[in-house]
């Protein structure tokens, strides 16, 4: 049998990205050669998408929002403030389940009674009942499993928050049927249902916030308060977190984190990036010698930093922590770069002072003259002038 010849441009068989097609050189070919190519052009420009997949269904609010939310300001406050707060220079200590079930007992009983006591005396006009059932849950993971992200402030409040509108709007809907008392049962689902979602979508998270949305929906004591029954439960929500961060900041850390434990702000970074880069356009004279001598050493360091080949390098001292430029660290990876560097700043105060003096002229030495290591060229720099 006679194998057919196949009159194929030499580029197409050797050039393009596709393989033989077994058709001879014909109108077909023809046909198809140009959308082949126009095709591998696309290919080459664009690169080649993959097919779209059930992960590409995906949406994550913080990609969007984390950037505009400005960054934690507890860190600048008081530290005994800052520390019932949540911040800690240093991880805190773990704890036995012993003591964590007696903080949690003594929790949850502070923080139901507090919410109990202000239902009872303080709004007692609008008649709400002695304690909402879905803060009883909220208790467990505030008091209990509080390094769960279900017990962060987002979660807790926001989550109960979202479901309460979500509960009491479709009990709403289903009250405008004039047969709404043999729909309740289906209200019920459907609340919890769609706060799921919502609370998915958002990431808040509260298991509690499904009882809110179903208490909303189906409960007859609940239904009268209407749209009032959102502020309850957000105050309610509000006073337990406040015990919280009482309680479970006597030996235990909370929150964890109060929005998201990704970097927030950073959109506000480069803003004050732009300022601070206006700001040093001054006079020179207007300078001290300290800052003088200070930008010299970070132009050094950067400089050998540069020439060696570790731009993207991150240097611990006793004072201070350096880091490329545009490159943010999380909390809680910040903070064990801050015990590093204070416990490095231990073992450099307990060297002797005249190894101090040795140790900072070897390193002056080292930035302004280089080594063999860093390939650094003595003859001329002009990034390393002194700028006065």
């Amino acid at each position: 049998m006679k194998s057919r010849d196949h009159a194929v441009p030499p580029d197409f068989v050797h050039g393009s990205r596709f393989p033989l097609f077994p058709f001879p050189y014909s109108a077909q070919f023809v046909t198809h050669w140009p959308v082949l190519r126009i095709r591998a052009m696309a290919i080459r420009l664009f690169g080649k998408r993959r097919r779209f997949g059930r992960g590409d269904i995906h949406f994550d609010i913080d990609e969007h929002l984390n950037q505009y939310l400005p960054p934690n300001p507890i860190k600048g406050l008081p530290r005994w403030v800052a520390r019932f707060l949540g911040y800690r220079e240093e991880p805190a200590k773990e704890l036995g389940n012993i003591l964590i079930s007696l903080w949690a007992l003594l929790g949850a009983f502070v923080g139901l009674l507090l919410v109990a006591s202000v239902y009872r005396y303080g709004l007692s006009n609008y008649h709400l009942p002695v304690l909402f059932a879905s803060l009883g849950a909220t208790a467990i993971l505030d008091y209990n499993t509080i390094q769960s992200p279900l017990a962060q402030p987002r979660a807790a409040i926001v989550g109960h928050g979202l479901s309460a509108v979500v509960g009491v709007g479709i009990a709403k809907l289903y009250m405008l049927s004039s047969n709404y008392e043999n729909l309740r049962w289906i209200a019920g689902p459907t609340a919890c249902g769609v706060a799921s979602f919502v609370m998915s979508m958002t990431g808040t998270v509260h298991p509690p916030g499904g009882a809110t949305a179903v208490l909303a929906a189906v409960d007859p004591t609940t239904e009268e308060l209407g749209w009032m029954f959102v502020p309850f439960i957000l105050l309610g929500s509000v006073f337990m977190f406040c015990v919280a961060c009482l309680i479970n900041n006597i030996q235990r850390q909370f929150p964890v984190f109060w929005w998201s434990p990704r970097e927030t702000g950073s959109w506000w970074k480069k803003e004050s990036r732009k300022e601070q880069d206006v700001e040093k356009i001054e006079p020179v004279e207007e300078k001290t010698e300290e800052v003088i001598e200070e930008m010299v050493t970070r132009r050094r360091v950067s400089h050998v930093m540069e020439t060696a080949g570790f731009k993207e390098m991150i240097i611990l001292t006793p004072d201070k922590i350096m880091m490329p430029e545009g490159f943010y660290l999380d909390y809680p990876t910040a903070q064990i770069l801050q015990v590093l560097r204070r416990q490095l700043r231990e073992w450099h105060e307990e060297i002797p002072d005249n190894e101090q003096q040795n140790q900072r002229e070897a390193a002056a030495s080292y930035l302004s003259c280089g080594s063999e290591a860093t390939r650094v060229d003595h003859k001329h720099d002009s990034s390393l002038d002194d700028p006065a």
